[in-house]
């Protein structure tokens, strides 16, 4: 602990104006921590998913997943005006029939 008597009076008041500003700089923290508490909703489940989404869901590459559906292994997209959405549930049914066909399963 630092002795307050040997310091100078400018060094006091530096330390002081410190402690302050971390004290409030801590509130504000809690602050914004339990705001953030009260306004996280969960996220609403999507039944369409892009084409970055339909790749991570199933695990692969945007481009690999780009040739498996050129390939007519995963599904094609809904067109909806000027989006490609692929259906949740068209491509857990591809996947389970391509893990079905191939004997070997490159996933286990």
């Amino acid at each position: 602990m630092i002795d307050r008597k040997s310091l100078p009076i400018n060094a006091e008041i530096v330390l002081t104006q410190a402690a302050t500003s971390l004290t409030a700089a801590a509130d504000a923290l809690v602050r914004v921590g339990h705001a953030q508490e009260r306004s996280h909703k969960p996220p609403t489940p999507k039944r369409g998913l892009t084409r970055d989404e339909a790749a991570h869901y199933i695990g692969v590459s945007p481009t690999t997943f780009d040739r498996l559906v050129n390939q007519k292994v995963m599904p094609k997209p809904i067109k909806a005006f000027a989006r490609a959405i692929w259906d949740l549930k068209a491509l857990d049914d591809a996947f389970e029939a391509y893990a079905l066909a191939d004997e070997e399963n490159p996933w286990n």
